[in-house]
């Protein structure tokens, strides 16, 4: 309930910019407490900015560099950090793999025979396990177009079936504030795992 609220109030700041403490409280039907509790999270994961009376919409960089070009951006030290990072995987762990370029690498430089559960929302790291003959279960979910990746209710609805063991999750950024993303439903479904 509290995500489902959390996710409503980041749509408000899509649409309107800005929201007050008196509109979530009508809107939701929720005390000035709860209010600042959903504000003060989503301020910790990156996605708004508070202000006095309420809050506003984090000042992200508006548009996602392309997959591609992310992809090849330092592609030797996603290589080199995705051969380390599968060596951290044990035989019978579900672990999920993201979106990002660099859990993809670990995707597609996995060694060994270790049989493992995977879990994916990116369609490319879903191709790449099952290439190694990985057991790999998709979350589900709205196509993103370009990133090839899917997202919302479904696949955070999928994901709260399973117990994860690790996870290979990539972000958009890092600030004083936590990790941010370009995406709010990529955001919580990730926080979901």
């Amino acid at each position: 309930m509290n995500q489902a609220r959390r996710k409503k109030i980041v749509e408000l700041l899509e649409k309107q910019g800005a929201v007050t403490n008196g509109e979530l409280m009508e809107t939701f039907g929720i005390s000035i407490e709860t209010v600042r509790r959903d504000l003060a999270y989503l301020e910790k994961c990156g996605l708004l900015d508070r202000v006095y009376g309420g809050a506003v919409q984090k000042k992200f960089m508006r548009v996602e560099p392309n997959y591609d070009n992310r992809e090849n951006k330092n592609s030797q030290e996603k290589t080199a950090i995705a051969k380390r990072a599968g060596d951290f995987i044990e035989e019978n762990e579900s672990v999920f793999f993201d979106i990002g370029t660099t859990a993809l690498a670990v995707a597609q430089n996995l060694s060994g025979e270790k049989s493992f559960k995977a879990f994916t929302n990116s369609l490319r790291a879903a191709i790449a396990l099952s290439e190694r003959d990985v057991d790999v279960t998709l979350t589900g979910g709205s196509v993103r177009k370009g990133e090839h990746c899917v997202s919302g209710g479904i696949a955070e609805e999928t994901m709260r079936r399973f117990n994860i063991d690790k996870a290979f999750i990539g972000a958009a950024g890092v600030d004083e504030n936590g990790v941010t993303d370009f995406i709010p439903q990529e955001a919580f479904l990730r926080k979901q795992v």
